[in-house]
């Protein structure tokens, strides 16, 4: 029997609110250097095909966190497809991923001005004044 739950093909999935134009890619299960690069690279298609106002990338779900310094370094050079200003937020609620995506987001502080790591989802919506998501799952080829 084959396991087809979302992290055998994954690491992530995706939610697009298409009233306020928002992307929510939500991060599974144990994640290490490879399925984070695999993820950027969907995120990165994603924001590239629906070009949403906001873009929120919740690591909440994820059980274990194996992504090295050097990773989240060669993540932050890298040219990105969301616009310089475009609200960019990274929730992390366990404090070691936080601490990774606050070193993401120093990194890029003189790149992207709308990058922000926050603990909750609910400071995310906060942060880009949603108040009633209506996200639906989207699949990219």
């Amino acid at each position: 029997m084959s396991d087809l739950s979302p992290q055998s093909s994954s690491p992530c999935t995706l939610q697009y609110d298409s009233v306020h134009s928002v992307l929510l890619q939500t991060w599974n299960g144990d994640l290490v250097d490879e399925l984070l690069v695999q993820g950027h690279e969907i995120g990165q298609r994603a924001i590239a095909k629906f070009k949403p106002r906001a873009i929120i990338s919740d690591f909440s779900l994820v059980t274990s966190f194996k992504v090295s310094s050097q990773c989240i370094q060669g993540l932050a050079i890298l040219e990105p497809v969301a616009l310089r200003d475009q609200p960019l937020i990274l929730v992390a609620g366990a404090e070691h991923i936080y601490g990774m995506a606050r070193m993401y987001e120093i990194l890029n502080e003189t790149r992207r001005v709308g990058l922000t790591a926050v603990h909750t989802l609910e400071e995310a919506y906060s942060n880009i004044e949603l108040t009633d998501p209506q996200f639906e799952p989207i699949e990219l080829p």
